[in-house]
């Protein structure tokens, strides 16, 4: 697939689709339709895989699962984190909570017409306005 890389998961927005939150997969659904894709960095898939990561409980096994079907989509991207994000990367990570979630923001940035996909609205909104935020209940 060629599209357009349209919607950002950040780490809320990955956990929520593998707890089975239907306003992810309706969102990545009408995007994929139009022909455009879904991606995050590989910063937040690795966090959300290491936590989802259990021999010995089944469900938090299943939801990693999950995780990586999303990611394995053909309409999927693991979006790399380029050494020349670095700066941008040390602006937005106290603004936004995190390095994974500034991973996050330098790219939907860097992605003309995209949004960034959260459970979590409040980290990004003061920084970021509502316009490029889609906000998901979880």
């Amino acid at each position: 697939m060629t599209g357009d890389i349209r919607v950002v998961l950040d780490q809320s927005a990955l956990l929520a689709f593998s707890r089975g939150a239907l306003p992810v997969g309706e969102t990545l659904v009408e995007v994929t339709s139009e022909g455009d894709l879904y991606g995050t960095p590989v910063t937040v898939l690795v966090d959300v895989l290491r936590m989802l990561n259990s021999d010995d409980e089944a469900h938090i096994a299943e939801m990693g699962r999950r995780v990586r079907l999303l990611m394995a989509s053909e309409s999927a991207r693991v979006l790399s984190v380029p050494g020349s994000s670095l700066d941008a990367l040390l602006y937005w990570t106290p603004l936004v909570g995190g390095v994974g979630n500034a991973a996050c923001v330098v790219a939907m940035l860097a992605l003309p017409g995209s949004y960034l996909m959260t459970a979590k609205p409040q980290l990004y909104v003061d920084e970021l306005g509502d316009g490029p935020i889609l906000a998901i209940e979880d």
